[in-house]
C-alpha cells in the first residue's frame, strides 16, 4: 500500500515537472498570419508579411527584466548580421504603455499590442521570440534569452 501511495506521489511530480516545462520553457505554437495586434496607430491589423523579409517576433512587457536585457542584445542583432530581418516587439499591456515603451527606449522595431492578455496565446513566459520565414513558417522559437550570434537563415 505505501509503495503504491509513493509511486502514485512521484508520478505526479512527474507530471507537473512535464507541464510545467512545457508551459514556462517552450513556446506555444501561434497561427501569426491570423494573429489580430494593434500597431501604434491604434488600429487592429492582422500580422501577416509583405516585405518578404524574415521577421524576429518579440513578446515582451515593460516591467520584465529579461525582455529589458533582450532588447538591446536584439537592436545590436539587427544592427549587424540580421539587417535584412524586420523585428517586431508585442505586448499584452495595452496601447498607452506600448507607446510610452516605445519613445521611451526608441528601439527600431515595430511596436505591437495584443487585444488580450498573454494567457489568450498560452504564452507564460516572455521574453518568447520567434523566426518566421516569408510563408510565416516557423522556424526558430525560444523562451528565455537568445544568443543572437547563432541566429542565422
Amino acid at each position: 500500500m505505501k509503495k503504491n501511495i509513493l509511486i502514485s506521489i512521484i508520478l505526479l511530480i512527474i507530471v507537473g515537472i512535464g507541464y510545467t516545462y512545457k508551459k514556462f520553457r517552450i513556446a506555444p505554437r501561434i497561427s501569426f498570419p491570423s494573429l489580430e495586434v494593434i500597431n501604434d496607430k491604434n488600429e487592429t491589423v492582422k500580422l501577416t508579411s509583405t516585405s518578404g523579409k524574415l521577421r524576429v517576433i518579440s513578446f515582451y512587457a515593460s516591467w520584465c527584466p529579461d525582455c529589458k536585457r533582450e532588447f538591446p542584445k536584439m537592436k545590436q542583432a539587427m544592427e549587424t548580421n540580421l539587417s535584412n530581418y524586420e523585428f517586431l516587439a508585442i505586448t499584452d499591456e495595452g496601447f498607452d504603455t506600448m507607446i510610452a515603451f516605445k519613445d521611451k527606449y526608441k528601439y527600431p522595431f515595430q511596436f505591437y499590442t495584443l487585444p488580450y492578455s498573454f494567457d489568450e496565446y498560452d504564452i507564460y513566459a516572455i521574453p518568447t521570440t520567434y523566426i518566421l520565414n516569408d510563408k510565416n513558417e516557423v522556424l526558430y522559437s525560444k523562451v528565455g534569452d537568445i544568443d543572437w550570434d547563432k541566429i542565422h537563415f
